[in-house]
């Protein structure tokens, strides 16, 4: 008798982990696609990110973090 796996989440995942796999050891289109050289792009300087600000005044407390920052760009 043999128990085949349940159609769960994680074996969709773990059968498109294996294609992607096999696609990565014989296909360099996909491998230079999903992994691409510092060589196919246009590289900017390094720079050192602004600091966070926590002080800051939020129009409405119950709309979402992208909400909030959209309205404070709009400002």
């Amino acid at each position: 008798m043999q128990f085949y796996p349940r159609n769960t989440v994680e074996t969709y995942q773990m059968m498109v982990s294996d294609v992607f796999a096999q696609r990565l050891a014989v296909d360099d289109w996909t491998r230079r696609m999903l992994f691409p050289d510092k060589s196919h792009a246009k590289c900017f300087p390094e720079r050192e990110l602004g600091r966070a600000k926590f002080d800051i005044e939020w129009v409405d407390k119950e709309l979402n973090y992208e909400q909030q920052v959209l309205l404070l760009l709009l400002r």
